[in-house]
């Protein structure tokens, strides 16, 4: 095989390698679980292994042409590699948090978006409310906050600015802070 076809397959992996990533970041939510990731990542090695083969047979190949070639002008290696790094890290931050997840018990919640039972075990721990005394004239949200009991809603980042209302009580650092929130 020659240079040129050597250079081609270079060009289509440097297109699969950036779509992949492309096609990674669209993916919905209820996609995208542990073993999606891995295959991804298992697919991201072979193209690299394959594109550094073909890079090697560039280097053997082209003797002289190193200086004229488009592939080397253009640095077609640093810029897949660069590329690999970057879907790579992607991958791996999002097995991360997908394993950080289910060991959490909360993917049934979080990890394919949908709601369900969570397998969360919180602490029953009774908090009193002499604990917390500038609490006390204060109109609670739950005011059985401080009895363990079930978790009515969580609320994400997404949502926590809309319900803020005027008002925040903050105490010295190490203590509790107050914030008024809608009706």
């Amino acid at each position: 095989m020659g240079v040129d076809s050597y250079i081609k397959l270079q060009r289509d992996l440097q297109d699969k390698v950036f779509k992949a990533q492309v096609n990674f970041k669209k993916s919905p939510r209820s996609r995208i679980t542990v073993s999606h990731i891995e295959t991804r990542l298992e697919l991201l090695e072979k193209y690299w292994s394959k594109f550094e083969e073909n890079h090697q047979n560039i280097i053997v190949e082209s003797e002289n042409e190193s200086d004229t070639s488009s592939y080397f002008k253009e640095d077609i290696y640093g810029i897949v590699e660069d590329k690999y790094i970057e879907y790579k890290i992607d991958l791996k931050q999002a097995l991360s948090e997908m394993k950080l997840v289910d060991q959490s018990g909360l993917s049934n919640v979080m990890g394919n978006g949908k709601s369900g039972s969570s397998a969360v075990k919180l602490p029953k721990i009774e908090v009193k409310l002499q604990e917390w005394p500038e609490l006390l004239e204060l109109r609670m949200a739950d005011p059985g906050y401080g009895i363990p009991s079930k978790i009515d809603l969580l609320l994400g980042a997404d949502v926590y600015g809309q319900i803020l209302a005027e008002g925040i009580i903050r105490n010295p650092p190490g203590t509790i802070t107050a914030q008024n929130t809608i009706k």
